[in-house]
């Protein structure tokens, strides 16, 4: 079973997650920065890999994000969507460009050893 929200996974899981998507005919998406970890390459991905509505413009701030992803990810017509991000490590630890994250706790996705971060968005 697929379930929404934000799941931290060891690369090895991916497979599965992955298998069990294409056996509910669940929309996925990869988001990958090639391990860059600036806001530059952070759009650059969402341009690349998700769908948008409006189209984002450059110079794009975090809402204008939001909102085109969210409308993208509507027009859909999906109840679920499987937004994969390997490069969620790298990017979380990233001084710069991004805002600010809490401190990791417990199960934080920014807590040491290698994961993938898997949003399962429910429409």
């Amino acid at each position: 079973m697929i379930n929404a929200g934000f799941h931290e996974v060891p690369g090895t899981g991916i497979p599965g997650i992955l298998d069990e998507a294409a056996r509910q005919g669940v929309p996925v998406f990869t988001l990958s920065t090639a391990g860059r970890t600036d806001q530059e390459a952070f759009v650059e991905a969402v341009r690349a890999a998700l769908p948008l509505d409006p189209p984002l413009a450059s110079g794009t701030v975090w809402d204008a994000i939001s909102d085109s992803v969210g409308g993208g990810l509507h027009e859909l017509k999906s109840p679920r969507v499987v937004i994969v991000c390997p490069d969620a490590r790298p990017v979380a630890g990233a001084e710069g460009d991004f805002p600010k994250p809490a401190p990791p706790g417990p199960g934080s996705w920014r807590a040491p050893g290698p994961k993938v971060l898997v949003k399962v968005q429910g429409l």
